[in-house]
């Protein structure tokens, strides 16, 4: 028995796996591969090194487009909503915190000037939010009095609409 080195053994073992390999065919025949298709087997596995990358383009990419985009859509919309409870907020808070009703126009004009620059304009917010105030007591700002305060946001293309309610109170010791 003659000694075969380590590596050709190893290449040995694999071409003879390769040639007693055999293929179903129709009619549940087998035949063995010949000589000439098991080196064009080797040679061929050794070139499909990166196909794998390109199938991942070809089939999985066209399936992260949609999904990227919803999650786009999802975020803007939920920004859209954080904006509008923030701006809620701080209506309430100019609502209640002022000296008299005389003041109530000119404080929720300037929160809503303010809003409208700096931040709707980042939510492609183009048109003025509707606000709609409900008091407990007449006159609003009576010490104690709780309001309501309701607003609904849309954004330009029409599809974002985000509303929301905020309650706050008057300070009792006005």
């Amino acid at each position: 028995m003659t000694k075969i080195p380590k590596t050709s053994f190893y290449r040995n073992a694999t071409t003879a796996l390769l040639r007693n390999a055999t293929t179903a065919l129709p009619g549940n025949a087998t035949t063995a591969l010949p000589g000439n298709a098991t080196t064009a087997l080797l040679r061929n596995a050794k070139r499909d090194g990166g196909s794998a990358i390109l199938e991942f383009l070809i089939f999985a990419l066209p399936l992260f487009i949609p999904l990227a985009l919803f999650l786009q859509n999802v975020n803007q919309s939920s920004q859209l909503q954080y904006d509008t409870n923030n701006y809620a907020r701080q209506l309430a808070r100019a609502y209640v915190t002022s000296p008299s009703a005389d003041y109530l126009d000119a404080r929720l004009n300037a929160v809503t000037q303010t809003f409208m620059t700096k931040v709707f304009s980042k939510d492609s917010v183009t048109s003025i939010p509707i606000i709609n105030v409900q008091c407990a007591r007449t006159p609003c700002l009576t010490p104690g009095s709780a309001i309501e305060l309701s607003v609904v946001v849309r954004a330009s293309n029409a599809q974002s609409i985000s509303r929301t309610s905020v309650k706050a109170y008057v300070d009792a010791w006005r």
